[in-house]
């Protein structure tokens, strides 16, 4: 059989011998590589994969896993409309919680860093740039000389590919709706324009504006399959082969030169009542349903969305970028014959994935529709809405839907985001930051990786000034989860908490009770498959707001819904990181390499009190790291983590730096101020050491007796009183035996459940927030408090055993602190459950393995100072590796390096 395939080669080699057909991209990465795609006998691949040169072998298919954006759990919607609610009162907040007090990227706006001029690629499942919250987000080609001057700046490998193999081969995949482009090489003139769409079941007569010069109107389809259900079918969010809405293609300026598009938004084929869609109006969208009246009208919000256009061909210019990716292959599609487009089709791979991560990246903050009562109310106007974010001035471009791509092409997203649309590096169509929510969980040698050391030398190598983000992902709470790809130069955001600011979770009486700032149990943790620290700072993912698509809302009011996972804290730090650049090239002029931008980014963070495993260097601070790019205030440290030690006397930034007992090992690090003042720091190694330990064991009653409910606990257990003094950070964690999880030993769940530690605020002064009244033991809900109490943080592993952490336990709290179990899943197998509490309580102390010298510093203004840190590892230490921190404090800020020593 005859098996398609994609083979990195070194360059120049030539394998067509061996392949039934093939395409060799004339593009070389910066590994030396080409790609050649084509077929091979099932039989032949062995042979291919075993020859000189060859580097790699993979099918073509798509293998990034979508993530499943984390939404709470099944029964949130029940959950959300507590009548406890009506109660709640607004008060005055600036901003909306991720920009507000959570990250502080109000802060950095305030002093005139809000992403502009940034680019910022996120590289997911699409981006619906006609919803409310993107409209303008786009990033644009800038540079006059281009002949895609003015246009939106956008990339799809997939379809780029597609369109190739029907360039060389006559095939037909575009004109299938394979790809996201439209087929526009049918023509009709306007006094008889019959065509008919992909999958429609007959032609239609289409009524045309009388707009254009020569005469000829090109007509095709729209390839988004949620616009064909949205308009040609019953729009229940699936795609079930409807016929594709209809395009129509005119030359409204010059004789020839196709300028205008419109697009059959209503589907009664008259493309007189459509928008106009060009160049300086890119989008396409239906404004149908009157969000106040809950009836079909207007009320000034796109409901229906057609997408993004970002090329019309012209019979001249490739399809952007194909040129130096395949050369020769890329040839000019004929005038007016094809469209391409942004959307995010979200019946494919991801799904509305990128549509909720560039909404936390960019996110205006225009549609409020649905919003919780306590917050203050949002008018239409940017930034009083649901959907804030960071970037608020960053442009945002994408390739296509990278759960569609090949696997031989995904790392094209790479290449595009380094060089643009010229395929030159330094110039204005490059993207300064990559987002990326995925992650391959079965890859166990991340850092060192194929993918991950490929993406790291297009980083040094190709563009330096490019800052990658990746996901942790969500496997914990287990250490050593990181996924791959997880390239040395990167950053690994893990997800910090958020809890109250959507209305999601507990009711709460004021924003005064919102939790945030602790890090989700789910969130993967260091150490890297190499020994490095793995993550490098957190950003809320458990949980907050994002967009989705509007042809899977149908209320661009209400289009926006409660999410969480890593996959929401990688943009989230990435409009953070926008900040950061917008800031650093107002004082410099110039962007900032990675390195700088990260150390930056991570020496501003917040120090949760976790250790740096978990936490990296802490959770985001957009505020504060602006204010340190732009010379403001602050300083950052580099390097910005250290793993002691070498391997065999040499140390790669991709490869585990190993140590044994009794081995000693000094690096030097440099604090660098960039304000006009010289600034002192203090140095110190810390570590968290455990001050104390709790446990019980417990007993649960009937599970008949237990309902389970979301947002409120079937147990609860006062902590307060037990917490020592000095706590940094409190771990509880339940177990219960294998047994009465997997009854029957099927491999499947029977019983499941949930800790958490809550926050007690006692609006009523009643002096509690649960009576027991009927003395069952069991929390009912007519006997506890409605809007007194939210969680912090929980655990929700489906196994035997989960955790839970808070920092600063007795400092963050209202009124008091209680344990609470919930029993999500219940089963009569199980009647009763035998669990195991420990609470664990830590405090931050010095950590006498890594000493620094000096340990107080003055950094002169504008200037560098540096000190020593030496690691000297005691003998008869067991095998492992060992997580602690070097804090670098000044009167207005703490930076922390993670330290590793992998013994």
């Amino acid at each position: 059989d005859e098996v398609k395939i994609g083979v990195f080669v070194k360059a120049g080699t030539d394998i067509s011998q061996y392949m039934t057909w093939s395409l060799t991209r004339p593009f070389i990465d910066p590994m030396g590589n080409q790609l050649v795609v084509g077929a091979a006998k099932a039989g032949v691949i062995l042979k291919i994969a075993s020859l000189d040169n060859v580097v790699r072998v993979v099918p073509e298919e798509n293998t990034v896993t979508p993530p499943d954006p984390i939404r709470v759990d099944p029964d949130v919607a029940a959950a959300n409309n507590a009548p406890s609610q009506d109660a709640i009162h607004a008060t005055g907040v600036e901003g909306w919680w991720d920009v507000g007090p959570n990250h502080n990227s109000r802060a950095a706006w305030d002093m005139g860093y809000t992403g502009n001029g940034v680019n910022v690629m996120v590289n997911d499942s699409g981006i619906d740039f006609a919803h409310p919250d993107l409209q303008g987000a786009w990033a644009t080609v800038t540079d006059a000389d281009s002949p895609y001057f003015g246009w939106p700046e956008m990339f799809d490998s997939r379809s780029t590919y597609l369109f190739v193999l029907d360039t060389v081969f006559g095939s037909n995949n575009i004109a299938s709706g394979m790809g996201h482009y439209s087929d526009t090489s049918a023509t009709c003139a306007l006094s008889d324009c019959v065509y008919q769409p992909l999958n429609a079941a007959e032609a239609h007569t289409y009524t045309l504006p009388a707009t254009s010069v020569s005469g000829a109107y090109h007509i095709g389809f729209h390839p988004d399959k949620t616009l064909a259900d949205a308009v040609m079918g019953n729009w229940n969010g699936r795609y079930e082969g409807e016929e594709y809405v209809s395009v129509l293609v005119v030359d409204e300026h010059t004789d020839g030169v196709y300028d205008t598009v419109y697009v059959d938004m209503n589907g009664n084929f008259d493309f007189t009542d459509d928008k106009p869609v060009t160049k300086d109006d890119p989008i396409t969208y239906l404004d149908m349903w009157d969000s106040a009246a809950n009836a079909p009208g207007q009320d000034g919000y796109p409901d229906i969305s057609g997408g993004l256009l970002y090329f019309i061909a012209d019979g001249v210019n490739v399809i952007p970028a194909s040129d130096w990716m395949w050369g020769k292959y890329a040839v000019p599609p004929d005038n007016g014959s094809l469209l391409a487009w942004e959307f995010n089709d979200f019946t494919e791979g991801g799904g509305n994935h990128g549509q909720l991560c560039a909404s936390n990246v960019a996110g205006q903050g225009v549609i409020d529709g649905n919003a919780p009562p306590y917050k203050p109310a949002g008018n239409g106007a940017p930034f009083t809405g649901m959907v804030q974010a960071a970037g608020r001035d960053a442009k945002l471009s994408v390739n296509g839907n990278v759960y569609n791509t090949f696997e031989s092409l995904w790392n094209d997203s790479f290449y595009y985001a380094a060089l643009g649309y010229d395929g030159i590096p330094g110039t204005d169509d490059d993207m300064q930051i990559i987002s990326n929510s995925w992650g391959f969980s079965a890859v166990d040698n991340d850092v060192w990786d194929f993918d991950s050391r490929l993406i790291d030398q297009i980083v040094r190598h190709s563009n330096p000034t490019l800052s990658v983000l990746f996901s942790t992902g969500n496997g914990a709470s287990a250490y050593g989860t990181i996924t791959g790809p997880s390239p040395a130069s990167s950053i690994g955001v893990g997800a910090s908490t958020e809890f109250g600011s959507t209305g999601t979770f507990e009711s709460i009486m004021d924003v005064d009770q919102i939790n945030w700032g602790d890090v989700i149990s789910f969130s993967n943790r260091g150490p890297a498959a190499n020994g490095s620290n793995g993550v490098s700072v957190t950003a809320d993912g458990a949980f907050g707001s994002g967009a989705i698509p509007l042809n899977e809302s149908g209320d661009g009011w209400t289009a926006w819904e409660s999410w969480g996972g890593t996959s929401r804290s990688a943009p989230v730090a990435a409009g953070n990181m926008a900040l950061v650049y917008d800031a650093y090239k107002q004082a410099n002029g110039t962007w900032p390499t990675w390195d700088v931008a990260r150390a930056i980014l991570m020496s501003g963070a917040n120090n949760q009190r976790y250790d740096p495993f978990v936490q990296g260097a802490g959770a985001v601070n957009g505020g504060q790291s602006a204010a340190i790019a732009g010379g403001d205030s602050g300083f950052f440290v580099t390097p910005d983590n250290w793993t002691g030690g070498d391997y065999r006397g040499m140390e790669y930034h991709s490869f585990a730096n190993i140590m044994h007992p009794g081995d000693a090992s000094t690096t030097t690090f440099t604090v660098h101020n960039p304000t006009a003042a010289d600034t002192e720091v203090q140095i110190r190694s810390k570590h968290l050491v455990k001050i104390g330990e709790y446990s019980f064991p417990f007993t649960t009653k009937d599970q008949s007796l237990e309902d389970g409910a979301f947002t409120k606990p079937d147990y609860l257990f006062p902590l307060t009183d037990l917490i020592p003094a000095g706590t940094d950070m409190i771990e509880v964690k339940i177990s219960f035996p294998a047994s009465e999880f997997d009854v029957n030993g099927d491999y499947n769940y029977d019983n499941r459940w949930r800790v958490h530690i809550q926050d007690w605020k006692d609006n009523n002064d009643n002096g509690r927030l649960w009576e027991d009244l009927n003395g069952d033991g069991i929390v009912n809900a007519d006997e506890i408090d409605a809007g007194e109490y939210i969680r912090f943080s929980y655990g929700y592993n489906s196994g035997p055993a989960s955790q839970v952490r808070m920092k600063m336990p007795l400092e963050r709290m209202h009124d008091g602190l209680f344990l609470s179990l919930r029993h999500k899943t219940r089963s009569a197998a199980v009647p009763v459950s035998h669990l195991n509490i420990e609470i664990t309580f830590y405090d931050t102390q010095t950590f006498d393995w890594v000493t620094v010298d000096p340990m107080t510093l003055t950094v002169p203004a504008g200037g560098d100072a540096t000190f020593d840190a030496t690691m000297t590892v005691p003998e008869g230490v067991p095998f492992g590796l060992f997580n602690s921190a070097i804090m670098v404090d000044s009167p207005e800020m703490r930076a922390v390096v993670p330290v590793v020593a992998n013994v």
